[in-house]
């Protein structure tokens, strides 16, 4: 089902995504029906990420609440964690920037509290996306430059060069000649790091965009 999912987002398949929908709707019958409710929160996270990223936004937003509600349950708190990010994403979306800023909040001190570093760097990724959109750039800067040095740190090279995505995105236009450069540097060194395609694609855009 994940498998499908990661498809119906990435080829935008719609056989993929209704295939997906059948099977996360069937294994949290399943779940549920033997008692497994940490697997059922699992998939119910997944299945709402999956109506997130096709603008589903009432059904994904049921589905993570769910989700959010078992991990809380198990005392699963990193899993909760994780939920506070991708339900900042949909409120973001929404425009819902009260409640986006609520959620990463919650999962930016939860993750401080639980030593997850990589993970804490993507939440905080989330929390600079917010605050572009909120127009609080030189905020959203510091921010950024604290992932970078999170992600640095634990070796991790995927998130690190999304922060500088992000940064080439929605900051470019707030960044010095020297800024840019020193940007357009990182991620050309990126690119000889072992990255998704996807990710080694947007680079190159970005690239693009910033010559």
């Amino acid at each position: 089902a994940t498998v499908l999912r990661d498809r119906a987002v990435s080829q935008c398949k719609a056989e993929c995504f209704e295939e997906a929908t059948r099977l996360f709707l069937r294994a949290l019958y399943e779940f549920d029906a033997v008692g497994n409710h940490r697997y059922a929160a699992v998939v119910e996270n997944n299945y709402g990420y999956l109506l997130l990223c096709v603008d589903r936004f009432n059904e994904a937003e049921t589905h993570l609440r769910n989700a959010r509600n078992r991990f809380d349950e198990l005392g699963d708190n990193v899993r909760r964690a994780q939920v506070d990010d991708t339900l900042a994403h949909l409120y973001i979306r929404l425009g819902k920037f009260s409640d986006a800023e609520k959620a990463i909040l919650s999962s930016i001190s939860t993750l401080e509290a639980g030593d997850e570093e990589a993970l804490l760097a993507e939440s905080l990724n989330t929390r600079a996306l917010l605050l572009c959109r909120q127009d609080r750039f030189n905020e959203a800067k510091g921010v950024l430059q604290g992932a970078l040095q999170i992600a640095q740190h634990c070796g991790d090279t995927e998130r690190f060069a999304k922060t500088l995505l992000i940064i080439g995105d929605q900051l470019i236009e707030k960044l010095d000649r020297n800024e840019v450069l020193e940007l357009r540097l990182r991620l050309s060194k990126s690119l000889d790091l072992n990255l998704q395609l996807s990710t080694q694609e947007s680079i190159r855009l970005i690239l693009e965009r910033i010559r």
